[in-house]
């Protein structure tokens, strides 16, 4: 009889927490969509404005990107303010940050040609946007220390990346129906001000968040004492690493094959002109049409990431093998992943250079399919790594200054190669780096200690 009791008391106390991260997960994609509807300007549009319809100099865009992107690499130091220092108003700081995201870029939309106001909103935002990171990543955490499996953590990084697919789809629907000439800046600038609209809206996720009550979901400890019981099999296998020689090694290698794999930022501020030139003006029209479509097609991806990785994950569940077999084998089989996808990129970039348009098309979605698998992949490796490390979300932003370290460097070189090579010689640059990212990867590891 007190045993049915237990379990039912442990079974409303599960649902309680299921629901609270289901309300969390609600608004994780909330604040990130909003801030995706802004990486989506700064990707594809905001390139396309100032080098393609305001022909604004090469070498100014090249220092003014320079400046813009050195703010990323405070991410890691975001990361280590929220593990070691702030403990408490989480929500009401995500909340602020989100408002002075929306307003600035709503101000920003009313003078996009001014590049001095660009360069403010520009620094506001990627400031604003690596302490956002740091807190939801330090969100992040403590939610997988309730809820261990790995399924869980699949289905943040799916939420995560979903609410970024859906802000791109979004936009690109909106461009495809504001803008009808594409030197016509009255047109330019309605579809600013509609895209910050968009984001001050939803932005009020955060306000969402701040009522779920989510203290009490990381506080909770009644639920902690349930969980490592559950948990205690595998802890008895791993313990918390510090930063130490042997975690050094594997981060290093972590981090060069993010970075070499990012190499693509060498022609990202180029293309959208690149293709405007090459195929005219009305295939340019069909590929914004169809960048819907690659974003589904991105989407796709990380499902199918999921489903291979929950596939692996039951098939090892069944096998009787120690619990440093089944992380072996998982680890290679998501490096396998990694590798496969890293060699397709390369073969589809010598196809960019050479193919017709229609073809091209065709080439892009398999790519866009490809990253899609290849970059959840890489996050879900990073996360692992991660949660063996003493201050998380400070080691998982760290890691993740590998692309914002490429886009530092690559971003502006390559728009100052432009002056002596095409956007197919950089293609070809990239090529080549992305193929030797897979030597730091081949010998990358996770760091495992026995207790």
């Amino acid at each position: 009889m007190e045993t049915t009791s237990i379990k039912i008391k442990e079974q409303v106390l599960i649902g309680d927490i299921n629901f609270r991260i289901k309300v969390f997960l609600i608004s994780f994609f909330m604040i990130y969509f909003g801030t995706s509807v802004i990486d989506a300007y700064f990707l594809i549009y905001l390139p396309l404005l100032y080098f393609s319809i305001l022909e604004i100099s090469v070498n100014l865009l090249t220092i003014i990107q320079y400046g813009i992107y050195s703010t990323l690499l405070f991410l890691p130091i975001s990361g280590l303010i929220f593990d070691k220092y702030i403990r408490r108003g989480h929500l009401t700081l995500v909340s602020l940050i989100c408002i002075l995201i929306a307003i600035s870029f709503f101000c920003f939309s009313f003078y996009s040609g001014n590049l001095v106001i660009y360069i403010l909103f520009s620094i506001i935002y990627f400031i604003s946007q690596a302490l956002l990171r740091g807190c939801m990543s330090n969100f992040y955490f403590k939610a997988l220390s309730k809820m261990p499996e790995k399924k869980f953590q699949n289905s943040f990084l799916v939420v995560a990346n979903s609410s970024s697919i859906t802000a791109y789809l979004f936009i690109v629907i909106i461009f495809n129906i504001v803008i009808r000439n594409f030197y016509d800046l009255s047109e330019w600038n309605r579809f600013l001000i509609i895209g910050s609209i968009i984001v001050l809206t939803i932005m009020l996720g955060p306000i969402f968040l701040k009522f779920t009550n989510l203290k009490e979901f990381f506080n909770n400890r009644a639920f902690d004492k349930e969980i490592r019981k559950a948990q205690k099999e595998n802890l008895n296998h791993l313990k918390t690493a510090s930063f130490n020689k042997k975690i050094f090694i594997p981060m290093l290698l972590i981090y060069l094959t993010g970075f070499l794999s990012s190499s693509d930022q060498l022609y990202s501020y180029t293309f959208s002109s690149w293709i405007l030139i090459e195929f005219g003006d009305n295939n340019f029209k069909i590929f914004t049409t169809l960048y819907s479509t690659f974003q589904i097609l991105i989407l796709i991806g990380y499902l199918v990431f999921q489903r291979l990785l929950n596939n692996k994950l039951k098939s090892l569940e069944t096998k009787f093998i120690s619990f440093y077999e089944r992380e072996k084998i998982y680890n290679t089989f998501r490096k396998q992943i990694l590798i496969l996808s890293t060699l397709s990129f390369c073969i589809l970039y010598l196809t960019f250079t050479t193919v017709d348009f229609f073809p091209f098309i065709v080439c892009y979605a398999i790519f866009n399919f490809l990253a899609g698998i290849y970059n959840i992949s890489l996050t879900n490796f990073n996360i692992d790594f991660s949660q063996r490390l003493k201050n998380k979300a400070f080691f998982y932003l760290l890691t993740g200054t590998s692309i914002s370290l490429a886009q530092f460097i690559f971003k502006p070189l390559g728009i100052l190669l432009t002056k002596t090579l095409k956007v197919e010689g950089l293609m070809m640059i990239t090529c080549a780096l992305t193929l030797i990212s897979i030597i730091p990867l081949l010998y990358s590891k996770l760091p495992t200690q026995q207790s």
